[in-house]
């Protein structure tokens, strides 16, 4: 049974999470998307792979791979992907979360 003062202290959490890859077709949509929706900055770029985090922490590499195929809308994938980030934005005109 647990009491109400039992919680996480992010703090002191033993488990996190390094970082995420990726692979999309679209490497361009994909990382505007998360650096306006999210606030994510570039930390490396080239012509095939977007290292984005904050603060210098790596938080996603997304690998760009043109070549892949659309998704399967009866197969699973990927759904959700959460970061803790210090304060929430609004979505902007053309981007559903």
């Amino acid at each position: 049974m647990t009491k109400t003062s039992d919680h996480l202290d992010m703090t002191t959490a033993p488990l996190r999470i390094a970082s995420v890859r990726l692979q999309v077709r679209d490497l361009k949509v994909v990382s505007a998307f998360y650096q306006s929706v999210l606030g994510l900055s570039v930390i490396a770029a080239d012509d095939r792979r977007v290292t984005l985090g904050t603060g210098g922490a790596v938080l996603l590499e997304l690998v760009g791979d043109s070549a892949l195929a659309a998704r399967d809308r009866r197969q699973a994938g990927l759904f959700h992907t959460a970061f803790l980030m210090p304060s929430r934005g609004t979505c902007p005109a053309g981007w559903h979360m």
